[in-house]
């Protein structure tokens, strides 16, 4: 089978949405498909970054922040855009049996649409692979037209992907629900890192990812941390870049000093390793019902228990027995289910 997969992200890039385009495309190869993979990004696996506090790269933030909500408010997806409209040159493909395109953002999906509206992409069956839906997503800002064309956009795909079934509901304005299918994120599940784990003198615990302010925001779980009179690590992995994240951490770099760890972001491996050495571990769940964050699945392959806070809880009793290295309510999570090669046949069935 003829398979063509078009992402913004390169493989290589240290994103969810790069590791659906990663799982899949090697899957499919394993199992003798010929697959192609096209990306908007270029190769920027070895990038570093750098913690900066200085008012210049303050400043240097807010001007880009605030650029980018101008570009948000015009065009779908703001920046990314510009980005994104360059698939364009890439996509001239005939006789294709399955095309995936893997969104966010969401412009990929309508640069395929527009392919293959031109005639640039034929394809027997195309598949959009998605998150939520972009025009009903309430943490991003939006171009007045942002429904009706994603309405245009979902009306040329065969099948809409989605990882859980609670975002199903979110599409019944712009698409046929018959169109939606749920296919989980796939994860090579056979590995075992709990051999790297020693108790640590003081309790270290860990989050990776980043932050928002209106549907991931620990600021209740990270008051509650300044009033408790105990020595611990809160260690922290995530995109030093992202403008909503840094201002949501500074205030407590003050206020928790040495118990607050920040470190940039590193490479899913490297950090499921990393996390594998906590004594346990953080998730932030999201105030959306929509989204289900993938790092479930790295925690879970890293042995450590973890525990999940939401946003406005106020009850920590289960994150204090966990402090006390009390791990008896922790119930391991079944991740069979994201198993990549039961993953790819799903997609495969589609066709």
């Amino acid at each position: 089978m003829k398979i063509l997969i078009i992402s913004n992200f390169s493989m290589s890039q240290n994103t969810p949405r790069a590791f659906r385009a990663k799982s899949l495309h090697d899957t499919f190869i394993k199992e003798g498909h010929d697959v192609e993979f096209i990306s908007a990004h270029q190769d920027n696996a070895n990038q570093t970054q750098t913690h900066q506090t200085d008012k210049r790269h303050y400043f240097t933030s807010k001007l880009r922040g605030l650029t980018s909500l101008l570009l948000s408010s015009i065009f779908p997806d703001g920046k990314n855009f510009f980005r994104t409209v360059k698939l364009l040159k890439k996509i001239n493909h005939h006789e294709i049996d399955l095309t995936i395109s893997i969104g966010l953002p969401f412009s990929v999906h309508l640069i395929t649409a527009l392919a293959v509206k031109s005639g640039k992409l034929s394809t027997t069956k195309l598949i959009a692979d998605y998150g939520d839906p972009y025009s009903m997503n309430p943490s991003a800002l939006k171009p007045f037209y942002a429904e009706q064309l994603e309405r245009w956009t979902l009306a040329r795909f065969d099948k809409i992907t989605i990882p859980t079934e609670n975002a199903v509901t979110a599409y019944e304005n712009i698409t046929d629900l018959d169109k939606v299918v749920i296919i989980p994120q796939g994860y090579n599940i056979d590995q075992d890192f709990s051999s790297n784990y020693k108790k640590n003198k003081i309790p270290n615990f860990c989050f990776a990812g980043n932050l928002y302010k209106k549907i991931r925001n620990p600021k209740t779980f990270l008051d509650m941390l300044t009033t408790i009179d105990q020595d611990f690590v809160f260690h922290i992995y995530t995109d030093y870049r992202n403008t909503e994240t840094m201002e949501i951490l500074t205030p407590y770099k003050d206020k928790l000093k040495s118990r607050l760890a920040l470190h940039s972001q590193i490479p899913r491996k490297q950090c499921i390793t990393t996390m594998s050495s906590m004594d346990f571990l953080v998730n932030f769940s999201n105030k959306s019902t929509n989204q289900a964050p993938s790092k479930i699945i790295d925690y879970t392959l890293s042995s450590r228990p973890f525990i999940e806070i939401a946003q406005d809880q106020k009850d920590f009793e289960n994150f204090l027995k966990f402090l006390e290295f009390d791990f008896s309510g922790f119930i391991k999570p079944d991740i069979s289910r994201f198993d990549e090669n039961r993953i790819a046949e799903k997609f495969l069935k589609l066709f």
